[in-house]
């Protein structure tokens, strides 16, 4: 769980002694292997075999104390993220009456499996858009202590930036794959005080190391994977895959990826 808490918050929703704020949930771990034992001897649940993964732990929580023993949330100063002391995020869209929270968006922007962050942040009357990549923790990187130690930190990315750091109007922003390739690409919602527009599309061109198919396949709907109408004539089910309509036949049940399906015209 990951959300913002400020010290104090101006009229134009900026706000200030800010902290990203990340609560790991705490619930029993998967046991090392099927072997090891699941209970104590008084027992008590110590792990989940690797069959019950899916099965819910009733008793899973967050800890939220911030008590210095408490390794389940991490506490990050908003101002070490961004590298400036004068620099800070918007947390609320002022435009709005009420105000409507502006919550800092988590989306795994370059594949690595662990989400990156993407924020609004304000300096003067400029509101610009920032990029945080999670990374493994190394001294120097906000969310890790001095010793370089904690679960991960994040770097604030300025590289190839420039279509994020040109916009200084921004009010909004979203992670979303626009081009379906497999890598996620950024909305910025506008108050348009630039002249270009309320709404910009931004696409990632950083990462291409995905392959995404898009399908949706009709497999085993009917018996032996043919289907019959009332008129005793029989067809094998549809499988819709770029906007090509296919038919698909002799492909397993649990076979999902179409292309390793025999195609008939």
């Amino acid at each position: 769980m990951v959300f913002t808490t400020c010290s104090h918050v101006s009229s134009s929703g900026v706000g200030s002694g800010c902290l990203l704020n990340i609560a790991y949930n705490k619930q029993l771990p998967v046991c090392p292997s099927t072997t090891s034992p699941s209970v104590n001897k008084q027992g008590q649940s110590i792990c989940r075999p690797p069959v019950d993964l899916c099965n819910a732990d009733p008793n899973f929580r967050f800890d939220l104390s911030t008590s210095q023993d408490n390794n389940a949330l991490t506490r990050i100063p908003i101002h070490s993220l961004l590298e400036s002391t004068s620099q800070s995020i918007v947390v609320l869209d002022s435009t709005f009456s009420p105000s409507i929270p502006l919550p800092i968006r988590l989306g795994d922007i370059n594949l690595d499996g662990f989400p990156d962050l993407m924020l609004i942040v304000a300096d003067g009357g400029a509101r610009t858009p920032k990029l945080l990549v999670s990374e493994p923790c190394a001294k120097g990187l906000a969310g890790c202590d001095q010793n370089g130690r904690s679960r991960r930190g994040f770097r604030l990315v300025h590289k190839d930036t420039e279509s994020l750091e040109a916009i200084k109007d921004a009010r909004g922003v979203a992670f979303l794959d626009l081009d379906e390739d497999g890598t996620l690409d950024i909305l910025v919602q506008r108050t348009g005080a630039q002249g270009e527009g309320t709404v910009s599309l931004i696409q990632n061109n950083f990462y291409y190391d995905a392959f995404f198919l898009k399908a949706i396949v009709l497999n085993g709907a009917c018996d032996g994977g043919w289907c019959s109408l009332p008129n005793g004539s029989t067809y094998l089910p549809f499988g819709m895959v770029d906007g090509l309509l296919l038919k698909w036949a002799n492909c397993p049940r649990h076979l999902i990826m179409p292309f390793r399906c025999r195609m008939r015209s």
